[in-house]
This record gives C-alpha cells, structure tokens and sequence, in this order.
C-alpha cells in the first residue's frame, strides 16, 4: 500500500485488492474521521490489475502533453 497526502485532511490510498478472485488496484480519497480514523471516501477507482500498464502510459502522456507546473517531477522522471 502506497499512500500521498493530499492536503491536512485527505490521503490518496494506493492499495491492491481481490473482489471475487479477481486482482484490482484500488486509488482512493481517504478522510480523517473526527476519532483521528482514516476512513474511505466514495471518491477514487478501482480497476483490473491488467490495465495497470495502460493506465500508466496514459498519465505519462498526459504529464508530456501538458507538464503540471505544481509537480515535483518534470516529464519523464520517475521516483
């Protein structure tokens, strides 16, 4: 599980599951509850661990295409 802090209140959750046998890949919005909890938002996606390649080439396309001035990582860095 990988997890990026968002903001103060929110984490984005990257996390592999399994629904009915099948391996997905999970990326969601997680709040802090008012117990201090971090509890899932309906905020994110899941999909098939198969698209995971698709999924990325299509971010770093879209990172080349149009570079996000707040980003840490300039086009075609990877950490």
């Amino acid at each position: 599980m990988t997890e990026i802090d968002k903001n103060s209140l929110e984490k984005i959750r990257i996390q592999r599951t399994k629904y009915k046998g099948k391996d997905l890949l999970d990326i969601r919005v997680f709040y802090e509850a008012e117990n201090g909890e971090w509890k899932p938002s309906p905020k994110g996606i899941t999909f098939k661990v198969e698209l995971l390649e698709d999924i990325i080439s299509a971010l770093e396309s879209e990172r080349t295409r149009r570079p996000l001035e707040s980003s840490s990582l300039s086009p075609g860095d990877k950490e």
